[in-house]
């Protein structure tokens, strides 16, 4: 998972605001691809900012300090109704 993960920062991750929407989107999308599931990526401004989003309770979550951003990867968890 990790390096799934390293290797789409490397591929889409460019550091410009306006891409990140695109950028998490193709992220995730990569995540998908070699996992299943549906995934959510978030870029932060503060490298430990995801602490205090949702995502924390994520099954799967992995966070990396990108050039002083936080890039935060959590396995969305299934809904049992």
């Amino acid at each position: 998972m990790v390096l799934a993960a390293e290797a789409a920062i490397n591929d889409y991750y460019s550091g410009v605001l306006f891409a990140q929407g695109e950028e998490t989107q193709k992220m995730g999308e990569t995540m998908e691809h070699y996992f299943g599931g549906f995934w959510s990526v978030g870029i932060f401004d503060d490298p430990y900012g995801y602490s205090w989003t949702i995502i924390r309770r994520s099954p799967a979550l992995i966070m990396f300090d990108v050039n002083g951003k936080g890039i935060a990867f959590a396995k969305e968890a299934a809904v049992v109704g």
